[in-house]
């Protein structure tokens, strides 16, 4: 063999071949690149690289074409040329190669996790290989070293022992038969083992201190385990919680008013209010004393307390007296009882009631009474009506101020007036949204704080004393809104029923007013605003848990109307045209909604919302609530939480809450 042509993946591989094949070192071969070759799949637009190689000082003479497979041109054209058979087997982990003498060779690749190993050089690609070589085949074992973490819950009830096995991987070479090409094939033995035993896990609760609740068992399996998990290996007992004191009532809480009609039915306002009532003398409630839970233990055998039983306070208002010792509430008066609660108080009154058989109009006057009213009539232009109890107007309200503590029931419709049920209720309505975004727009001022710290113009000690001017840049570039929010909330505090707060809340409101309006020194570090940020917070959860009588509205149809109600709003005429409608439970309207906006903190459910020109209307809900509408118009904004959507073409038969995510879906 003097003179070759030879193919290869690469010029580079072509020449090594040749220089295999010649066995001489490629610096004594003259070599002619034919073809440079081209990467790719072959018949697909790749082809193989071709070099002549032959030794240096002898004649041209081409004897046979050679490429990576160990076959020939020549031989591969000419049956007759391959006379012994060219191939290499595995066989007991020795390789066997058979060939002609002078080529062609056969070839070998190896595969992961066994090493080829050539003439003491390890091989990673195809290669060829003749009788003449020493060939090794070494199984390559592995060894993934396991882990473990033991963690205590924050509560301390909880020892968590999150283990992961070590990985064993022993692999052997698999015979073959005899082939010109050959695949080297490897045969894996894998097993797992816990890195961890039973004296390893002993010192490690020693370590941690873990002495109550030890789950040996599950310990045991710690030791045991073949596939990652997370065992409680100890877990204390938690604190059985209390009773809370509370009391007890002595009549029916159910409030029957108002009656819901149809639109068709035939309606006796005579009959329209069934009320719940008490005589003179009869006792009212009584409370009951809380009961102590008992502590728990955590897994270090540290005492955990129940949180202490919350006491209850009963309080009398009007035509109720209290005993001596506070415990019992007896009626003074004939009437019905009501329910106020806020915070730790319950407080109990009895209210009476008003007919009125006509109008409210001028020859009349207003009419303001601590107890129910029923108005037979209509109420006209410029009246004012004021029920500290439930309200019932027999026909229409027409530019006139009705408002009531409990709910409002109008036989007919609503025209150019406001409508206020639950003022109490009402005015906790329209301050908790203000008082919660009050509190988000602090934690994301604190959030850009910590943000800026990083900062090196910041020095976070600076902003711990005195934060003014940070906070005073923040307020101009990214919180412009914070201070018209304040002054909101200063209005509704001023508001004529500003006294059911609490100076708590009329405090608060000063400190706000003083840290992000007047910028003050007394209120300057960010422990402030994260105690004005927490005080916030503590506010909306207590005046959430305020409750007060039931505080509906309903009537038929309303025009350029104002209508709050503390409960829930059900308009079952033709609907509402520009008017606005806050309420604190869910709002029902039978027919349209063209014009103006709805509040809620409960669902909303309306057949009909916007109109086909377009008029703008927004519907605004609660996280945990849902809009349900029948058909929809472009230019309809509805809001659930902080998302909103705005309509763009008309829809039909919609529903839309929040997912698990916090996105609105639409059903």
């Amino acid at each position: 063999m003097k003179e070759i042509l030879v193919q290869g993946a690469t010029v580079k591989q072509a020449v090594k071949q040749a220089s295999m094949l010649l066995r001489t070192p490629a610096g004594n071969l003259d070599i002619q690149v034919l073809d440079q070759g081209k990467p790719g799949i072959p018949g697909m637009g790749g082809r193989p690289a071709v070099v002549q190689a032959r030794m240096r000082g002898l004649p041209v003479h081409l004897e046979k074409v050679q490429d990576l497979t160990g076959a020939t041109r020549e031989q591969v054209n000419s049956a007759d040329a391959v006379r012994v058979p060219v191939t290499v087997e595995v066989r007991q982990g020795q390789v066997l190669v058979k060939h002609p003498a002078g080529g062609p060779y056969p070839a070998v690749i190896p595969q992961p996790g066994v090493k080829l190993v050539v003439n003491g050089e390890v091989q990673s690609g195809q290669t060829v290989v003749s009788k003449e070589d020493t060939i090794l085949l070494e199984p390559v074992a592995e060894t993934v070293e396991g882990s473990w973490k033991l963690e205590i819950t924050r509560d301390g009830l909880k020892a968590l022992l999150t283990v992961k096995p070590t990985r064993i991987v022993k692999r052997r070479v698999l015979d073959t038969a005899p082939a010109q090409r050959l695949t080297l094939q490897v045969e894996e033995d894998v097993r797992y083992k816990s890195p961890l035993t039973m004296e390893t896990i002993t010192n490690l609760l020693t370590a941690e201190g873990i002495i109550a609740g030890i789950d040996w068992h599950a310990c045991t399996r710690a030791t045991l385990l073949d596939q990652e998990e997370t065992l409680v290996i100890a877990e204390g007992k938690p604190p059985i919680p209390g009773q809370d004191a509370w009391v007890k009532f002595f009549f029916s809480q159910e409030e029957r008013i108002p009656v819901m009609v149809g639109e068709e039915d035939q309606v006796d306002y005579r009959e329209r209010f069934v009320f719940t009532s008490v005589e003179a003398g009869n006792l009212l409630g009584e409370k009951q004393p809380g009961i102590p839970g008992r502590p728990g233990t955590t897994v270090r055998g540290e005492i955990i307390l129940p949180e202490p039983p919350r006491d209850v306070f009963l309080v009398a208002g009007k035509g109720v007296s209290l005993t001596e010792d506070g415990v019992r509430a007896v009626a003074m008066e004939t009437g019905r009882p009501v329910i106020t609660r806020r915070g730790e108080e319950v407080k109990l009154q009895v209210l009476s009631g008003l007919v009125h058989p006509g109008d409210v109009d001028l020859a009349s006057g207003n009419i303001k009474f601590r107890g129910d009213i029923t108005i037979y009539g209509s109420v006209t232009e410029g009246m004012t009506v004021d029920a500290q109890g439930n309200l019932h107007v027999g026909s229409n309200v027409d530019g006139a101020m009705i408002q009531a503590g409990g709910s409002i029931s109008i036989g007919n419709n609503v025209i150019s007036s406001v409508i206020v049920a639950g003022a109490d209720s009402v005015l906790l309505l329209e301050l908790l949204p203000v008082l919660s975004d009050l509190g988000q727009d602090m934690s994301n001022l604190l959030t850009a704080v910590e943000q800026l710290k990083a900062r090196p113009a910041f020095k976070a000690a600076d902003l711990q004393t005195d934060a003014r001017p940070l906070i005073k840049l923040l307020l101009e570039l990214k919180f412009r809104h914070l201070p018209a929010r304040i002054r909101v909330l200063q209005g509704l505090i001023q508001a004529d029923r500003a006294e059911l707060l609490g100076d708590d809340v009329k405090r608060y409101c000063i400190r706000l007013h003083e840290t992000f309006v007047e910028l003050s020194r007394c209120l300057c570090g960010l422990d402030d605003i994260l105690e004005l940020k927490d005080e916030a917070l503590r506010i909306v959860r207590e005046l959430s848990e305020a409750s007060h009588q039931p505080a509906d509205v309903m009537f038929g149809y309303a025009l350029n109307s104002t209508i709050k109600a503390g409960g829930n709003v059900l308009v079952r005429g033709q609907g509402c045209y520009n008017s606005n409608i806050t309420a604190g439970g869910y709002v029902h309207i039978r027919n349209v909604f063209r014009g103006g906006e709805i509040y809620a903190a409960g669902d909303v459910k309306i057949r009909e919302l916007g109109s086909r020109g377009g008029a703008a209307v927004k519907v605004r809900v609660a996280p945990q609530s849902t809009i349900n509408l029948g058909t929809v118009w472009e230019n309809s904004l509805i809001q659930i939480g902080n998302r909103s959507h705005v309509f763009d073409v008309p829809a039909k038969l919609i529903t839309i809450r929040l997912d698990s995510q916090g996105q609105l879906r639409f059903v």
